[in-house]
Formats: structure tokens, sequence, C-alpha cells
């Protein structure tokens, strides 16, 4: 029996899928495809130090400081660990990331790296039958959970800022008080200004700043909370059933980076230099737990019950 052109263009359509797809699933067994030989276009690409300046200033911010209030939810033993825990889920799903990214680029010859919403699209369209229909639904819903976990943690951070500002600015501005709108609204036209720059090449500056007085505050910080230290047994190890979510809540919401793996990987000059053995991912997220589980440890010994949502808080206004 004939065929008709619709059956015809069905099977050819259907061929080509079976071949991509093999394709696909015969490179997933190889090792991780180098992007150094292929034909990249980076107008201003970013070395080793200045990726990992990018990294750290991206996964260190209000987070880490609520660390210890996060500690104070799950203990010392059980904050240490649990900290471990989601820090290794999420390296290891980063890691997953960066592999089908890299992949799906050789795939299909792409001149650049494709975004996260089109790798997790791609994946779902070359993966199992079962998705292949859902892939642009979950391109979609990548897209609209960037949105908002971006503009939560933008919004947090906001506040986080000015009211760190407040009590330090009316300590030393004797009869002048200003609202926590006012230094929001101040600190809006700082963002917009470094949001106009379009590469990260550019930004390094303005991010290595903001790495070392972020550092700074960190060892002062922690030198603080070594002084005076109460003895281990006067803390909890662990913590209670009904305050694990929000110690979970509070570790997730400080590893905030996973949006920034793709773009950092992407304006690398050399991108295997990024998710390899010592690359900067690995070695930027080591030191992001040390810092998260010192800052959580320490704090949490230091001030107990009586931490604060951010441990900044926790500091006379005077430092």
């Amino acid at each position: 029996r004939t065929m008709s052109v619709r059956d015809q263009e069905n099977t050819a359509s259907a061929v080509r899928r079976a071949f991509q797809l093999r394709n696909l699933r015969q490179l997933s067994k190889s090792s991780l495809p180098s992007m150094t030989s292929m034909n990249r276009t980076v107008k201003h690409p970013t070395r080793y130090w200045e990726t990992l300046v990018h990294l750290l200033k991206g996964n260190i911010g209000a987070g880490l400081f609520a660390m210890a209030d996060a500690y104070k939810n799950a203990g010392l033993i059980g904050g240490l660990v649990g900290t471990l825990f989601i820090g290794g889920i999420c390296i290891y799903c980063s890691h997953i990331l960066i592999w089908s990214s890299a992949k799906i680029r050789k795939k299909l010859n792409m001149d650049a790296d494709p975004s996260f919403e089109e790798t997790v699209e791609y994946c779902f369209e070359f993966g199992p039958k079962y998705y292949q229909k859902s892939s642009k639904i979950a391109g979609i819903l990548v897209k609209i959970f960037i949105v908002i976990t971006q503009l939560g943690f933008c919004c947090v951070f906001y506040v986080f800022v000015a009211e760190s500002f407040a009590p330090v600015v009316s300590h030393y501005v004797t009869g002048h008080h200003f609202s926590n709108a006012t230094y929001i609204v101040c600190m809006f036209f700082v963002m917009m200004f470094i949001c106009l720059i379009p590469y990260l090449k550019f930004l390094t500056p303005i991010s290595l700043a903001g790495t070392v007085f972020l550092f700074t505050g960190i060892i002062y910080i922690v030198g603080i909370s070594c002084i005076d230290v109460p003895s281990l047994d006067t803390r909890d190890y662990f913590g209670k059933a009904s305050t694990y979510p929000l110690f979970f809540g509070t570790v997730v919401y400080a590893f905030e980076g996973i949006a920034l793996i793709i773009p950092l990987r992407a304006e690398m000059k050399r991108p295997d230099n990024f998710g390899s053995g010592m690359g900067v991912y690995n070695v930027g997220m080591m030191i992001v737990m040390v810092l998260f589980n010192v800052v959580g440890f320490m704090g949490y010994l230091k001030f107990g019950q009586d931490i604060e949502g951010s441990i900044s808080f926790n500091l006379v206004p005077s430092v």
C-alpha cells in the first residue's frame, strides 16, 4: 500500500530524530567535549582567576551571613552535615548542567553555549520519547523559575543592604535617620549602572573590589566569633524536627548561584578549565562551602539562640 505524503514526512522526521537521539546517546558516553577547539565567538573572554572572582561574588552574599541562623535550627553537627550534604547535591547538579550544555552545543554545532533554559529544552527534546513533547514547556518553566528565584534573591539583597546601612549611618551621622526605602532607592541607581555593563570582563574590577570587602568583613566577623567562645556543650548538636525545614530553606537560598554557571563558562577563554577537577567551579565551591560552615558554626557557637537572621545584626553599629 502506498504511503501518503504526510506519512512519508512523518516517517522521515522520525528517522531523523532517531539518528539524532542515537548520536546524542553516543556522545553522552564520551568525555566532556573540548570547547577550545571549537569555533567560539567571545569578544572579551575572561581568564581563570577572573571567572573565579565572579563565581565567589555570585555565591557569597546575604545567605552566608544567615548561616549561623541556619545552624541554630539544625545544631552544630546537624548544620555541618546538612550543609555539606546540600552543597554536594548542588555541586553535582551543576556539573550535570555543565556537561549537558557542552554536549548539546557539540551535538547541534552551535556557535555559542546554549542557555540554561535551552539546555533543559534540548535535553527533553533528545531525551526519552515520553518527555519529548514537554520540551517547550520545560524551557518555559525554567525561564519562569529563574526569574522568580533571581527576583527573590535580589529583593532580599536590597533589604539586607538597606538594613545593614541604616544603623551604621545613624551611629556616625547624629540626628539623621533615613528609612530603608531611601537606601534602596539610592542603591537602585548604582545597581542599574552596573547592570548596563555588557561583558563579564569589564565587571571584573567591580566584582574583585566587592569580593575583597566581603572577605574583609568575613574575617572580621569570624575573628569576633572566636573571642570568648562558650563551650560546645552549651549549644545543641542537633536541631528539632520542626526547625529543620528552616535550616534547609536557608542553606538552599545560600547556594544561589546555579543560574550563573553557564554564563560564566560561556565567557571563559578556556571553558575546559571551568568544570575540570581543579577547575573554577570546584575550587570556588570548595571555598564557598568552607566559608558557609565556618561562619555558621562559629556564629552559632558564639551567639547561640540570640543569633539574628543575619550575623551582621549581632554586631554593634560602630563595627
